[in-house]
């Protein structure tokens, strides 16, 4: 089970892309959640501006005001992009779900045909009351452990499932903090640019306030990120902890089986003494 909800790994980011006229500030597409697990932003430009002595501070805080438009319309679109990738993702792990369970439940029917022909072939041969006494009682023990074992499969996945969920579900609503975090950074190192334009600071000076708070903005986002992947782990122990549940399930299975298997061949014996 451990190897098919990873597949619903489920968490974009989009950094931004943040344009002065000519010249990429920062950018990265959308990301889903295994390429964001990897990804190292230590390693993502933080900035690139063009040289301070391109344009004088008018000129730059002019295109400045158009960038910013840009920007906004960048991020909704992004956010937008996120909701429809988070929507698919929960209905995909739903599809695959049922798909499990109907898979599980077509193999349960199966066995339960085959230990129903199993226990007619026994039927047959019981020819005295004492041997038929002794398939109906070896045929109830085998079905209450059968019964057994899938109640203990179903709740191991129940609780599974359960815990998967509220491990994403608080993953997701962490995921958005996060993003909107990084863009409330964003949105507050943008104005500082609009405001050193406003008291007319140098372009140099401008440029170089920006780039520390982006630099600033984009490590919170990776310390976030890094807290983020932490669930992977969390879904580790949850899929160990049910396989240790259905593994017990099966043993003590298979022990019922042998003994009452033992008990039966028992009392067929002693029914020809």
């Amino acid at each position: 089970m451990m190897n098919q909800t990873t597949k619903f790994t489920f968490l974009l980011f989009g950094f931004l892309t943040l344009t002065f006229p000519g010249q990429v500030l920062a950018t990265s597409p959308l990301l889903n959640s295994e390429v964001l697990k990897n990804i190292n932003l230590e390693k993502v430009p933080l900035v690139k501006l063009p040289p301070a002595k391109a344009k004088n501070t008018e000129a730059f805080c002019a295109d400045f005001t158009s960038t910013q438009a840009k920007i906004a319309k960048e991020f909704s679109e992004k956010r937008g992009k996120l909701d429809v990738f988070l929507k698919d993702k929960d209905q995909n792990l739903d599809d695959e779900r049922n798909a499990r369970d109907a898979k599980l439940e077509e193999a349960r029917s199966k066995a339960d045909q085959r230990r129903s022909e199993w226990y007619l072939r026994l039927e047959a041969r019981a020819k005295t009351d004492d041997e038929k006494d002794a398939v109906t009682k070896f045929k109830q023990t085998v079905e209450k452990a059968v019964e057994n074992r899938r109640e203990s499969i179903d709740d191991a996945i129940a609780d599974f499932r359960k815990s998967v969920d509220s491990a994403l579900t608080s993953r997701q609503s962490s995921m958005e903090t996060t993003r909107d975090a990084f863009q409330a950074a964003m949105d507050v190192a943008l104005e500082q640019v609009k405001t050193d334009c406003d008291n007319n600071l140098t372009t140099v000076n401008i440029k170089k306030k920006f780039k520390d708070n982006l630099k600033v903005a984009r490590a919170k986002l990776s310390s976030d990120k890094t807290n983020l992947d932490k669930v992977h782990d969390d879904i580790q122990t949850l899929a160990t902890a049910r396989r240790t549940i259905i593994k017990k399930a099966q043993v003590d299975f298979d022990a019922a089986l042998a003994s009452a298997t033992a008990e039966l061949k028992r009392a067929l014996v002693e029914t020809k003494e």
